[in-house]
């Protein structure tokens, strides 16, 4: 027997109601068992470790985490690059758990990168609680990029200007004073007013750092580029060339005494008078010398190629002269080419020069 049309319409939204119904129910059950599951998931510290590690690939570390680092130089490196730096190097970053430092409720992660540790990371189940679970989150975190970082230290004069990474030092990374030149050595006990050294040292900067020194004229230098002669050599350029005519005249009539050219020792030794001061140790060796000499075959001894080294004033009236010379000596024989380095102390005395001291080295 047929049931009558609109009885079968009734059953027919009947059942689509109750299979609505079931859908629903089912997707919410799904809901709900899905939340369940993830918090079940989320109390695994395995779950927060690689969502952490999956973080320090892409974002590297948080702000706050940056904020507290230590050891860092942020007057010379900006947050900016911190940021970068730190970033890249934690792009293959990867955590290994540290077994004597963890515990069931406190789960304790090294992270390496490049084959060192950088930092510890400390998981603990003090996340949202849901359906009575609790989460492992990152509860402590200490980083050293020390590893990675450098220290700047540089001697300079007191009027040179050291920049790293653009930055101009300022006096508080001044860490030492009065540092004497090694090439001055043996005139800080006998001459006042000598150029002395200062020491500039940084905090630690990621990364190679870019370092600069400027000096009094604003030429620029990086520190491999550094001697002591370029510091030194700071005579004007009038007061440096007649230095250097003094310096080869001198230099010249002594390596001509000291041969005994043509036999005229007498004859040089009265030109270096002229050219010493009275009380100089230098005219005392001079004299004792000219009994020593006996006969020569020398025929000349003439300075062929010669170099002013280093030409520094000591104060108003006292000057030093690193002075480099070839000479080329004919005798009897081949003739035969010979360098030396001589510094000189040379006084300006009322306008005339004269040499105080004399130090081959």
């Amino acid at each position: 027997m047929m049931r009558p049309y609109g009885e079968k319409s009734r059953f027919g939204t009947g059942l689509v109601i109750y299979i609505l119904i079931f859908l629903i129910l089912t997707a919410v059950g799904l809901i709900i068992f899905y939340d369940w599951l993830d918090a079940f998931e989320k109390t695994r510290p395995t779950h927060a470790v690689k969502a952490y590690e999956e973080s320090l690939h892409e974002y590297g570390l948080t702000e706050e985490t940056l904020a507290s680092l230590t050891g860092v130089d942020r007057k010379l490196q900006s947050d900016k690059d911190i940021r970068a730096y730190t970033k890249d190097l934690l792009s293959q970053a990867a955590l290994f758990r540290s077994l004597e430092k963890s515990s069931s409720d406190r789960q304790v992660y090294t992270v390496r990168s490049e084959g060192a540790n950088i930092g510890t990371v400390a998981f603990c189940p003090t996340g949202e609680k849901k359906f009575n679970f609790h989460a492992f989150v990152p509860s402590e975190e200490e980083y050293d990029f020390s590893a990675w970082a450098e220290t700047v230290s540089v001697n300079v004069p007191e009027n040179y200007t050291v920049s790293v990474n653009g930055v101009p030092l300022d006096d508080s990374y001044c860490t030492e004073s009065g540092i004497r030149y090694k090439t001055l050595q043996d005139y800080y006990d006998d001459y006042s007013g000598l150029p002395t050294m200062v020491t500039y040292t940084t905090g630690n900067v990621l990364g190679k750092p870019e370092v600069t020194v400027t000096d009094r004229s604003g030429k620029t230098y990086i520190p491999e580029e550094l001697t002591e002669a370029i510091f030194l050599d700071s005579c004007t350029a009038e007061d440096r060339a007649r230095l250097s005519d003094f310096a080869r005249d001198f230099v010249n009539n002594y390596v001509q005494f000291t041969a005994d050219v043509g036999g005229g020792h007498y004859i040089y030794y009265n030109e270096l008078r002229q050219m010493v001061t009275q009380d100089s140790p230098l005219l005392d060796r001079m004299t004792q010398s000219l009994g020593s000499f006996g006969y020569t075959t020398t025929r000349s001894c003439n300075i062929i190629r010669d170099s002013v080294n280093i030409c520094c004033p000591f104060n108003r009236s006292v000057y030093f002269v690193d002075y480099s010379y070839t000479t080329k000596t004919v005798g009897s024989g081949e003739a035969v080419e010979d360098s030396r380095n001589v510094r000189l102390v040379v006084e300006d005395s009322g306008g005339t020069l004269l040499v105080r001291e004399m130090t081959y080295y």
